[in-house]
């Protein structure tokens, strides 16, 4: 898929900032990411802005830096970080929304919250981001982008938490903080809350693995060709040479594989114009007879395996035309020979 996957903080000190993005690239980066006014602190510290990690797929580079390689993608990513985790607001915690246009991309964003017993609130907010500039393609990969991303923030509050309630079992954080008015130095990083030095890389698998999974992936289609080049009018006038049961039966046995046999040819020309070219039914080995009789109507002999038989109106298809289905049976003498 191409686009940005993105990880944003809302910093005690800084706002909402972005601390790691992965995007795919034709080749390993020649260039330091583009920094814009990147905050420096303990909580907002992920990777270094002159690393990168780097992991390969069929060909494929999958880069993770501190921001995006470029500089229009880097704004775009920032500005998506702030509008998820200080304008947008979903009715369930901890859900996912979609938002965004032509011009500063497409979004979903994933907010979610760690557990930090020396935070505001005592939990820090985070948000996974996905921007992308096919909007189409984006919302038809929702159930699964959507399922993964909520797997990967239940993965970091999970980790959170545990570290959390030993530091509870030691000392009481939440009480030193509450009786503390101004404390200084709380800022803590992922890795920290979640006691793995190396959840950044981790992480970078993750987005790694989002961006080179397609769940939905794109073939040019090329359209079956019209029906064989016959007037509309010989189908018209098919219809009119028949009783209407008996079009409606040949209709049934033509569109769904059962073979129509006829004396008359032009009838199955006609017939051609119900399906495109070079479209091929599966064959259910019944076929359909098609007769000239004298009378109207023939008797239906169901005790024998003839599913149906109707008689037609006379028109201009050399006299009436009776349909008759038998499933392999050879087809009977018809009562009176095509004119």
């Amino acid at each position: 898929m191409d686009g940005i996957v993105g990880l944003g903080h809302f910093c005690e000190t800084h706002g909402p900032c972005v601390i790691l993005s992965t995007q795919r690239c034709e080749q390993e980066p020649q260039q330091f990411p583009h920094s814009l006014k990147v905050p420096v602190c303990e909580a907002c510290q992920s990777i270094d802005l002159r690393q990168a990690m780097v992991c390969k797929n069929n060909g494929t580079c999958y880069v993770t830096t501190r921001t995006p390689l470029q500089q229009h993608l880097a704004f775009l990513l920032r500005q998506a970080v702030v509008r998820s985790l200080s304008c947008e607001e979903t009715s369930k915690q901890d859900d996912s929304l979609y938002f965004g246009d032509n011009k500063r991309g497409h979004i979903i964003s994933h907010m979610f919250t760690v557990q930090d017993s020396l935070a505001r609130g005592f939990q820090r907010k985070y948000c996974i981001l996905i921007l992308t500039k096919d909007k189409i393609h984006l919302l038809n990969c929702w159930p699964f982008l959507t399922n993964e991303i909520r797997s990967i923030s239940k993965e970091l509050q999970n980790l959170a938490l545990k570290v959390n309630n030993v530091e509870q079992l030691h000392k009481s954080q939440r009480a030193v903080r509450q009786a503390q008015a101004a404390p200084a130095g709380t800022g803590r990083s992922l890795g920290q809350l979640t006691g793995q030095p190396e959840i950044f890389a981790q992480i970078h698998l993750w987005f790694a693995w989002l961006l080179s999974s397609e769940t939905v992936v794109e073939k040019p289609f090329k359209p079956p060709e019209i029906p064989a080049d016959c007037p509309a009018l010989g189908l018209r006038q098919l219809y009119q040479s028949m009783k209407q049961e008996v079009f409606q039966k040949l209709c049934y046995c033509y569109l769904t594989g059962i073979r129509v046999n006829s004396q008359n040819q032009s009838i199955l020309a006609q017939l051609q114009q119900l399906l495109p070219r070079d479209f091929s039914l599966p064959k259910t080995g019944e076929v359909c007879e098609l007769y000239a009789i004298d009378g109207n109507q023939l008797e239906s002999d169901f005790a024998s395996k003839i599913t149906y038989t109707f008689g037609v109106n006379r028109g201009c298809f050399e006299g009436p035309q009776s349909a008759r289905r038998s499933p392999g049976a050879p087809p009977n003498k018809p009562r009176d020979a095509m004119a």
